[in-house]
């Protein structure tokens, strides 16, 4: 049986989070956002900025994630960028780094943070 469209609002249950609000990469070298993390594995990230990244170039960069006991909690980590686009279509830059320090941690945030996004089956779970 399939739900029928109904034009009566109503109210949303769950409450939207922008990732872009927690999963912010800073500069460690002067403490200022370089953008958001657009995505993530043990070998590197993908950020999106508004300026372009010199491709190249080495970063020591941090993240800065919020932990279960309600502080956040810095990831430092040097990183090279392999690439950098313009996205015309978002006004805004992708960049692929590849990670030189804290593959570990940043296998660990990857496996958590696809747990956390990854939807349930209820009859297999």
């Amino acid at each position: 049986m399939h739900a029928e469209y109904s034009p009566v609002p109503h109210r949303r249950l769950i409450e939207r989070h922008q990732l872009n609000a927690y999963l912010q990469v800073f500069n460690a070298w002067n403490q200022r956002s370089l953008g958001y993390l657009a995505n993530i594995s043990c070998f590197g990230l993908m950020l999106h900025s508004r300026l372009p990244l010199i491709v190249g170039a080495e970063y020591q960069l941090y993240l800065c994630l919020p932990g279960l006991d309600g502080q956040t909690h810095r990831l430092d980590f040097r990183a090279s960028s392999c690439w950098c686009r313009a996205d015309p279509v978002a006004g805004d830059y992708a960049t692929g780094l590849q990670l030189l320090s804290g593959k570990r941690e940043f296998a660990q945030l990857a496996a958590e943070l696809k747990s956390y996004f990854s939807f349930v089956d209820p009859v297999q779970a």
